[in-house]
Protein backbone atom coordinates (compact mmCIF):
# COMPACT_ATOMS: atom_id res chain seq x y z
CA UNK A 1 0.00 0.00 0.00
CA UNK A 2 1.59 3.31 -1.04
CA UNK A 3 2.23 5.71 1.81
CA UNK A 4 -0.17 8.34 0.48
CA UNK A 5 -3.07 5.86 0.80
CA UNK A 6 -1.98 3.98 3.90
CA UNK A 7 -4.02 5.91 6.48
CA UNK A 8 -7.26 5.67 4.51
CA UNK A 9 -6.64 2.03 3.54
CA UNK A 10 -5.82 0.75 7.01
CA UNK A 11 -8.58 2.78 8.66
CA UNK A 12 -11.16 1.31 6.27
CA UNK A 13 -9.75 -2.20 6.58
CA UNK A 14 -9.70 -2.03 10.39
CA UNK A 15 -13.32 -0.81 10.50
CA UNK A 16 -14.33 -3.64 8.17
CA UNK A 17 -12.47 -6.33 10.13
CA UNK A 18 -13.85 -5.14 13.47
CA UNK A 19 -17.39 -5.10 12.07
CA UNK A 20 -16.92 -8.59 10.59
CA UNK A 21 -15.54 -9.91 13.89
CA UNK A 22 -18.49 -8.45 15.78
CA UNK A 23 -21.01 -10.18 13.50
CA UNK A 24 -19.05 -13.45 13.53
CA UNK A 25 -18.97 -13.38 17.35
CA UNK A 26 -22.75 -12.83 17.44
CA UNK A 27 -23.29 -15.70 15.01
CA UNK A 28 -21.15 -17.93 17.24
CA UNK A 29 -23.33 -16.98 20.23
CA UNK A 30 -26.61 -17.88 18.55
CA UNK A 31 -25.31 -20.91 16.67
CA UNK A 32 -23.01 -22.72 19.07
CA UNK A 33 -20.98 -25.68 17.88
CA UNK A 34 -20.80 -24.50 14.29
CA UNK A 35 -17.43 -24.03 12.60
CA UNK A 36 -16.27 -20.44 12.21
CA UNK A 37 -15.75 -21.15 8.51
CA UNK A 38 -19.50 -21.71 8.11
CA UNK A 39 -20.21 -18.39 9.80
CA UNK A 40 -17.65 -16.70 7.55
CA UNK A 41 -19.43 -18.18 4.53
CA UNK A 42 -22.78 -16.79 5.71
CA UNK A 43 -21.15 -13.40 6.21
CA UNK A 44 -19.49 -13.60 2.78
CA UNK A 45 -22.83 -14.45 1.16
CA UNK A 46 -24.50 -11.52 2.92
CA UNK A 47 -21.77 -9.11 1.80
CA UNK A 48 -21.90 -10.43 -1.76
CA UNK A 49 -25.67 -9.95 -1.85
CA UNK A 50 -25.77 -6.52 -0.21
CA UNK A 51 -22.58 -4.71 -1.30
CA UNK A 52 -22.46 -4.06 -4.99
CA UNK A 53 -19.35 -2.69 -6.66
CA UNK A 54 -19.71 0.94 -7.58
CA UNK A 55 -17.63 3.33 -9.60
CA UNK A 56 -15.05 4.92 -7.32
CA UNK A 57 -15.97 8.39 -6.14
CA UNK A 58 -14.28 8.80 -2.78
CA UNK A 59 -15.81 12.19 -2.00
CA UNK A 60 -14.18 12.27 1.41
CA UNK A 61 -10.75 12.12 -0.24
CA UNK A 62 -11.44 14.62 -3.01
CA UNK A 63 -10.59 14.06 -6.65
CA UNK A 64 -8.47 10.91 -6.89
CA UNK A 65 -6.31 12.17 -9.77
CA UNK A 66 -5.57 15.47 -8.01
CA UNK A 67 -4.69 13.62 -4.83
CA UNK A 68 -2.34 11.25 -6.64
CA UNK A 69 0.07 13.61 -8.29
CA UNK A 70 0.43 16.58 -6.04
CA UNK A 71 3.90 15.19 -5.24
CA UNK A 72 4.70 13.71 -8.68
CA UNK A 73 4.67 16.79 -10.93
CA UNK A 74 6.13 15.89 -14.32
CA UNK A 75 6.09 12.11 -13.86
CA UNK A 76 4.03 11.40 -16.99
CA UNK A 77 5.41 7.96 -17.91
CA UNK A 78 4.32 6.28 -14.71
CA UNK A 79 1.23 8.41 -14.25
CA UNK A 80 -1.11 5.98 -16.01
CA UNK A 81 0.17 2.99 -13.98
CA UNK A 82 -0.13 4.94 -10.75
CA UNK A 83 -3.62 6.09 -11.64
CA UNK A 84 -4.82 2.51 -12.18
CA UNK A 85 -3.21 1.32 -8.94
CA UNK A 86 -4.61 4.26 -7.03
CA UNK A 87 -8.10 3.74 -8.45
CA UNK A 88 -7.94 0.09 -7.39
CA UNK A 89 -6.93 1.17 -3.90
CA UNK A 90 -9.67 3.78 -3.81
CA UNK A 91 -12.20 1.13 -4.84
CA UNK A 92 -10.92 -1.23 -2.13
CA UNK A 93 -11.13 1.51 0.49
CA UNK A 94 -14.68 2.42 -0.51
CA UNK A 95 -15.75 -1.24 -0.54
CA UNK A 96 -14.28 -1.80 2.92
CA UNK A 97 -16.12 1.26 4.23
CA UNK A 98 -19.41 0.11 2.66
CA UNK A 99 -18.99 -3.32 4.23
CA UNK A 100 -18.18 -1.80 7.63
CA UNK A 101 -21.29 0.37 7.37
CA UNK A 102 -23.42 -2.60 6.32
CA UNK A 103 -22.26 -4.67 9.27
CA UNK A 104 -22.64 -1.97 11.87
CA UNK A 105 -24.87 -3.02 14.76
CA UNK A 106 -27.87 -0.87 13.95
CA UNK A 107 -28.39 -2.18 10.41
CA UNK A 108 -31.55 -4.26 9.82
CA UNK A 109 -29.76 -6.63 7.43
CA UNK A 110 -27.49 -7.86 10.25
CA UNK A 111 -30.43 -8.19 12.65
CA UNK A 112 -32.29 -10.18 9.98
CA UNK A 113 -29.33 -12.55 9.48
CA UNK A 114 -29.00 -13.11 13.23
CA UNK A 115 -32.74 -13.69 13.55
CA UNK A 116 -32.74 -16.22 10.67
CA UNK A 117 -29.81 -18.10 12.19
CA UNK A 118 -31.44 -18.07 15.64
CA UNK A 119 -34.73 -19.38 14.24
CA UNK A 120 -32.95 -22.09 12.27
CA UNK A 121 -30.97 -23.16 15.34
CA UNK A 122 -34.06 -23.29 17.56
CA UNK A 123 -36.03 -25.24 14.94
CA UNK A 124 -33.21 -27.78 14.64
CA UNK A 125 -32.92 -28.09 18.41
CA UNK A 126 -36.66 -28.68 18.80
CA UNK A 127 -36.66 -31.24 15.99
CA UNK A 128 -33.71 -33.04 17.63
CA UNK A 129 -35.47 -33.02 21.02
CA UNK A 130 -38.65 -34.49 19.51
CA UNK A 131 -36.64 -37.21 17.76
CA UNK A 132 -34.81 -37.97 21.00
CA UNK A 133 -37.88 -38.14 23.28
CA UNK A 134 -41.19 -36.99 21.83
CA UNK A 135 -43.12 -37.29 25.10
CA UNK A 136 -40.60 -35.20 27.03
CA UNK A 137 -40.57 -32.63 24.23
CA UNK A 138 -44.38 -32.39 24.38
CA UNK A 139 -44.22 -31.84 28.14
CA UNK A 140 -41.60 -29.16 27.57
CA UNK A 141 -43.81 -27.44 24.96
CA UNK A 142 -46.72 -27.51 27.40
CA UNK A 143 -44.63 -25.95 30.15
CA UNK A 144 -43.24 -23.34 27.76
CA UNK A 145 -46.72 -22.50 26.48
CA UNK A 146 -47.70 -21.53 30.02
CA UNK A 147 -45.14 -18.70 29.83
CA UNK A 148 -46.40 -17.37 26.48
CA UNK A 149 -48.84 -14.56 25.91
CA UNK A 150 -52.34 -15.41 24.69
CA UNK A 151 -51.41 -14.17 21.20
CA UNK A 152 -48.33 -16.38 21.06
CA UNK A 153 -50.34 -19.40 22.27
CA UNK A 154 -52.90 -18.80 19.54
CA UNK A 155 -50.15 -18.45 16.94
CA UNK A 156 -48.54 -21.67 18.19
CA UNK A 157 -51.84 -23.58 17.98
CA UNK A 158 -52.50 -22.21 14.50
CA UNK A 159 -49.07 -23.35 13.28
CA UNK A 160 -49.56 -26.77 14.88
CA UNK A 161 -52.94 -27.16 13.17
CA UNK A 162 -51.53 -26.04 9.82
CA UNK A 163 -48.64 -28.48 10.17
CA UNK A 164 -50.94 -31.31 11.14
CA UNK A 165 -53.32 -30.56 8.25
CA UNK A 166 -50.38 -30.62 5.86
CA UNK A 167 -49.12 -33.91 7.35
CA UNK A 168 -52.60 -35.48 7.15
CA UNK A 169 -52.98 -34.35 3.54
CA UNK A 170 -49.65 -35.98 2.65
CA UNK A 171 -50.62 -39.20 4.46
CA UNK A 172 -53.97 -39.26 2.62
CA UNK A 173 -52.33 -38.86 -0.78
CA UNK A 174 -49.88 -41.67 0.01
CA UNK A 175 -52.76 -44.01 0.96
CA UNK A 176 -54.64 -43.14 -2.24
CA UNK A 177 -51.65 -44.25 -4.30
Amino acid sequence: VPWKWSRQFFHARLRRRLAEKSVLDKLAQVEKGVERAQHKQKLHDLIKQEVKDHKTRMPSFGNVEEHLYEHDAGATSSRKDHTMEDKRLATTIERDLRIADLLSQDKPVVAKLLQEVTHSTVRSSVRDLVEQDAEAALEGFTMAAGNLSIEMRQAMLKKLMEGMSHTWAQAGSKQAN
